[in-house]
């Protein structure tokens, strides 16, 4: 089976700005900000916007990194920032430990970023300048071993703070090329030039008007790039001209602006003069966007007079190629968005123009469209799918939120409604209750409609999770009294199962008839989501009238349920349940296996609430089994994963815990339960699983009378699952099912291969027409159904058990609850669980037999995995080639090189290290005659030259140099 994955360890810190162009100049400054770093608790580095603050602190930040020096870096990205009490929230998440924030304020962080070094990247700074101050203030004071680096338009005047004035780049001394040559803002515009018109070229004819250029915008890097970014359909001259005219203008409007902020404003608006009106109508619109948009955003966002539905990609394309508009790709669709700067002169110009309610009127529409269509889906199998969608557009839903409040409150209450089930599939429940809480406070909220019941439903079963039952139960009871009034018998069912699950959390048999009513609408309709979750609530509320056979029966219906519903979280719920019911029949090594079974399940598809729920449990078992602190570890740790999204433990597993405590502690002894306590609650909740007790270490003498020695022996045994059904595809074929051997001719047929492949590495499972196109390209339609079911039908045959490719509504996969084993996987978690380790590493790539299904014919569809897992395998090798460098182990490492070269000959970090290493080994003349190879192949396929540390690493080698270890 798959399990939680860890990445690659990346040569940049995670979170720092993208390197999509190379890093020009700039030495001296990075060399003295790093000493400015090294020397002070807190630096800020100061200038007008596009000065290159960013880029200067994201070159410091992967320096220090590179020096492996034990410092964690955590770079915080504060441009879609706009509430300043999120601050903390953004830092905790930046620095991946957000889970771990009790309180929004500073204390809060000290507590779980103190105590190792750190340095902590606060970029754009100036909105917020107030509040990062302050929590500034308080971290430098209280985490000895933390540094921070900001950067702000504006000092952030804390004690202390060293503030350091970004320089503009170096200028030319001459206006000739020779004058241009230690210009390093010369160098930026003519290799940002080049990037757009590979055939520009700097010569005396234009070096005069480069140097005029580099002048007029101050050395100021945004501007210089915007301006390069002509040189596509302008020459220097026709810039230098532009450029001339825009200043005039801009000067006589904005004579108070200081000089740089003029000379930035002048590379926009410069910009911005030479777009068409229909180009500058969709760049303003597209302020309205945080965090980018999709194609489908901006269409449905930016069309409308001039900018006509048939023209906005080419409209968009011109954007984007004069460096207005960023594209980047995000889960194989193209992402579009601003730069900061930019974004806030296209809002100015927005404003101006009149139209902003109305664009933002779309906005909110569009975002309102994609949260209604999304919520069926959130409460299906698609969930994980529907999320990964929905939380790059995140900041969009903030900002469509905080507009429509005071702008359009019916959207707004609308808004938020829709989005009750997204932000229940996430870990944001206490920003969830901040909207639900406040819309229900508008006026707009109290007619009654769709609107206000979506709200309500959003808002109680948001409580009801957090064990809010004063606040959730009035508002469900209207809830189900308004879905019944608009005949939404969907909504209405969904709200009486909540009213169901208020009651049960305070113990009161009150929510059998509503759970009873919404089980009968669920079973009739087929929703095994609804349904399961009844059957759990009268399980409960079984177990608390005394009814422990019936608790059982209803326990064990849902989780047969959730396995037909066939998602591991509604699984881990069950399972948990079921736990909790063996617990009161005392029934303690079936709970402690169920438990156990249901923290494996979170694992796949994780809940913090429900994680809690489990560890809760598992803590009351393994307590009365003796283990007393194991049970205070996971304890704190539940009650530390369920502060992380806002709740508290529900009432009656409360008053059933409390029963309990005092004798886990007396016998444990107050400090060490303590002690054990606080590890646990100090634990970061996305490591719990990691970090569970073993569960086959035997029981000491117990606290409590256990039946635990007559139950059978629990199932979630330190050895795992056995697996049904492990198949190797890295390479040749093979497939073993129930640990037998591979039997060539039960899989002789090529088709029914490639589907148990598809069907593997596509886990939530494809329709017929999906699949078929995938396998048979080239087949018409008319003959795709009949190919279709003869290759099922064989799958089915070949292995054996019919039942393990199902059909769920109009999706073919493999059986939910069949345990698989798939060597790709198992390479992928291997490369990731590596850490950097050499010896996990290498066991890591020697899973590696070659290409997925090399040497067969499949279809095109199996090119995108080898793509990706291909890359993976390269950066395997390049890291631990790395790594037995510096062990000294050259030979071994240059193998790895060489692998990689082989598969991607254009990998010049793989040539590289390769090159020097057959060097270091003697073969100097092997190395060198390597690099001819390669600089043939580049001029012969790509008319290039090497990279300059290639060149100069070959004439280093020519000239008898030693070869580098880092190259």
């Amino acid at each position: 089976m798959k399990t939680n994955r860890t990445a690659v360890p990346p040569e940049r810190p995670s979170g720092l700005p993208p390197e999509l162009t190379s890093f020009v100049g700039r030495r001296r400054e990075l060399e003295s900000v790093s000493s400015l770093v090294d020397t002070s608790r807190l630096l800020t580095l100061t200038g007008a916007g596009g000065s290159g603050k960013t880029r200067l602190a994201a070159a410091v930040a992967g320096a220090r990194a590179s020096r492996d020096s034990g410092e964690t870096i955590t770079w915080v990205e504060l441009a879609s920032l706009d509430d300043p009490v999120l601050l903390p929230a953004a830092v905790a998440e930046a620095a991946g430990r957000s889970e771990e924030l009790r309180t929004s304020d500073a204390e809060a962080l000290v507590r779980i970023l103190g105590g190792r070094p750190r340095l902590i990247v606060l970029d754009n700074c100036e909105h917020l300048v107030d509040a990062c101050a302050a929590l500034v203030d308080v971290l430098v004071r209280q985490c000895p071993e933390l540094r921070v680096l900001a950067t702000s338009r504006e000092p952030l005047a804390v004690q202390g703070e060293r503030s350091w004035l970004v320089p503009a780049m170096s200028l030319p001394s001459a206006d000739t090329l020779e004058g241009l040559e230690g210009s390093e803002a010369a160098r930026l515009f003519v290799e940002r030039a080049r990037d757009v018109a590979p055939v520009f070229e700097l010569t005396e004819a234009n070096a005069a008007a480069v140097a005029e250029i580099c002048r007029r915008l101050d050395g100021i890097p945004l501007a210089l790039e915007l301006a390069a970014a002509r040189s596509r359909v302008l020459t220097p001259d026709q810039i230098r001209e532009r450029l001339h005219d825009a200043f005039q203008l801009l000067a006589s409007s904005s004579r108070t602006a200081i000089p740089r902020h003029r000379t930035l404003r002048a590379a926009i608006e410069w910009s911005h003069a030479l777009l068409d009106e229909t180009d500058r109508a969709l760049l303003r619109r597209l302020a309205v966007f945080r965090g980018g948009a999709t194609l489908d955003a901006v269409e449905q966002v930016g069309v409308g007079d001039p900018v006509h539905p048939d023209a906005l990609l080419d409209v968009l394309a011109r954007l984007v190629d004069r460096s207005l508009v960023a594209v980047r790709e995000d889960h194989g669709a193209a992402r579009y968005s601003l730069l900061e700067t930019v974004r806030q002169y296209a809002a100015e110009h927005l404003e101006a123009s009149g139209e902003a309610d109305d664009v933002h009127a779309r906005h909110i529409a569009h975002f309102l469209r994609i949260a209604k269509g999304a919520a069926p889906h959130l409460r299906g199998r698609e969930r994980p799918a529907w999320v990964a969608r929905l939380m790059p557009d995140i900041d969009n839903f903030r900002e469509a939120l905080a507009w429509s409040r005071t702008r359009d409150a019916g959207s707004h209450v609308a808004l938020v409604g829709a989005l009750g089930w997204f932000w229940f599939s996430t870990r944001h429940w206490a920003e969830a209750s901040q909207w639900t809480t406040g819309a229900l406070e508008l006026e707009e909220a109290r007619r009654p409609g769709a609107a206000r019941a979506a709200l309500l439903f959003a808002a109680g079963s948001l409580a009801c999770l957090q064990a809010r039952p004063a606040l959730a139960r009035p508002w469900l009871e209207e809830c189900v009294a308004l879905a019944g009034s608009l005949e939404d018998a969907s909504l209405e069912a969904y709200a009486l199962t909540y009213l169901g699950f208020v009651h049960g959390q305070v113990g009161s048999q009150d929510g059998v008839e509503p759970c009873r009513r919404a089980a009968a609408w669920f079973d009739a309709q087929g929703d095994l989501y609804g349904h399961r979750l009844c059957r759990l609530l009268l399980g409960t509320m079984a177990a608390q009238r005394g009814d422990l056979d019936q608790a059982l029966t209803e326990s064990e219906e849902g989780i047969r349920l959730a396995r037909l519903f066939g998602m591991p979280r509604e699984l881990g719920i069950s399972l948990q349940n079921t736990g909790m019911i063996h617990i009161e029949r005392g029934e303690l090594a079936r709970a402690e296996a169920r438990c156990f079974e249901s923290l494996e399940q979170f694992r796949h598809d994780p809940s913090h609430l429900f994680i809690a729920t489990s560890l809760d449990y598992l803590g009351e078992t393994l307590g009365q089994r003796g283990r007393l602190l194991d049970a205070a570890r996971l304890l704190g740790a539940a009650e530390a994963t369920r502060e992380a999204v806002g709740a508290v433990r529900f009432p009656i597993n409360e008053k059933r815990l409390a029963a309990k405590l005092p004798g886990f502690i007396a016998a444990a002894g107050d400090g060490a339960w303590r002690e054990a306590w606080e590890v646990g609650r100090a634990q970061a909740p996305d490591r719990i699983l990691d970090e569970l007790p073993d569960p086959t270490e035997p029981s000491p003498a117990r606290v409590t009378d256990d039946r635990g020695p007559e139950d059978p022996p629990s199932t979630a045994s330190g050895a795992g699952p056995v697996v049904d059904l492990d198949v190797k595809v890295l390479g040749s074929f093979e497939a073993r099912v129930e640990g037998g051997d591979f039997d060539p001719d039960r899989w002789s047929w090529a088709k029914p291969r490639e589907a148990l492949v598809y069907l593997l590495l596509h886990p939530q499972g494809a329709t017929r027409d999906r699949m078929g196109a995938a396998l048979w390209p080239d087949t018409p339609p008319s003959r795709l159904k009949s190919s279709f079911h003869v290759a099922l039908h064989h799958l089915r045959k070949s292995l054996g058990y019919p039942e393990w490719v199902v059909l769920q509504g109009d999706r073919y996969g493999l059986a939910p609850d069949l345990v698989t084993s798939l060597d790709v996987h198992a390479f992928e978690d291997a490369v990731r669980g590596a850490d950097g380790d050499v010896g996990r590493l290498r066991e890591a790539v020697s899973l590696w037999r070659g290409e997925i299904l090399e040497g067969e014919s499949v279809g095109p569809w199996v090119e995108e995995h080898r793509e990706r897992v291909g890359r993976l395998y390269e950066e395997a090798c390049l890291v631990l080639g790395r790594a037995l460098v510096e062990e000294g182990a050259d030979g071994e490492a240059a193998d790895l090189f060489h692998r990689v070269v082989l598969r991607d000959p254009l990998r010049e970090d793989a040539h590289r290290p390769l090159m020097a290493a057959w060097a270091r080994m003697g073969q100097r003349s092997r190395a060198l005659r390597h690099f001819e190879e390669m600089r043939a192949f580049l001029s012969r396929e790509l008319d290039a030259e090497p990279e300059a540390a290639t060149l100069a690493l070959a004439e280093s080698l020519k000239a008898g140099g030693e070869a580098p270890v880092r190259s």
